[in-house]
């Protein structure tokens, strides 16, 4: 067994993470999200124990977007 400790997926890491292998930058999620960029990095330091549920779930359908964008898929399928 590992001494690694297992990242919860639904903290502001895990968003950060998400974020940065997308290629997102601060800037672009921070606009997107009606946040500033020191807002969002205050977000993404937060640990797991300071999770907002609701700024969670809206950076999530953000980064989502951002994700179908880039594999060029829209809701309703191919662009």
């Amino acid at each position: 067994m590992s001494d690694r400790p297992v990242e919860n997926r639904f903290s502001p890491t895990a968003d950060r993470h998400r974020r940065v292998a997308l290629g997102v930058s601060e800037g672009e999620l921070a606009n997107e999200s009606g946040l500033t960029v020191e807002e969002l990095r205050a977000y993404e330091a937060r640990g797991a124990d300071s999770y907002d549920v609701t700024l969670h779930l809206r950076i999530s359908q953000i980064l989502d977007r951002f994700e179908r964008r880039q594999k060029g898929l829209t809701g309703y399928g191919l662009i």
